[in-house]
């Protein structure tokens, strides 16, 4: 089993004659968050200095910071 947290799970999953096609977990809580921190740094600028994959890697960067402030 996957130990990832998800956010907006497909709710058809619960559907008891559910047939296991096209399902979804949803989004993984660090993609939400990397979304989220994605937002933030895209609004907060306007040029973008750096390349696109810097940005990136930095709101996933945010994320895991996120997902470790959650564990303590």
């Amino acid at each position: 089993m996957d130990d990832q947290l998800y956010v907006f799970p497909d709710p058809i999953r619960a559907d008891p004659h559910y047939n296991g096609i096209g399902s979804s977990l949803g989004m993984t809580l660090r993609d939400y968050f990397a979304v989220k921190a994605l937002q933030g740094i895209l609004a907060s600028v306007h040029t973008l200095p750096q390349a696109e994959m810097d940005i990136v890697n930095q709101a996933y960067a945010y994320a895991d910071e996120m997902l470790a402030a959650r564990e303590n």
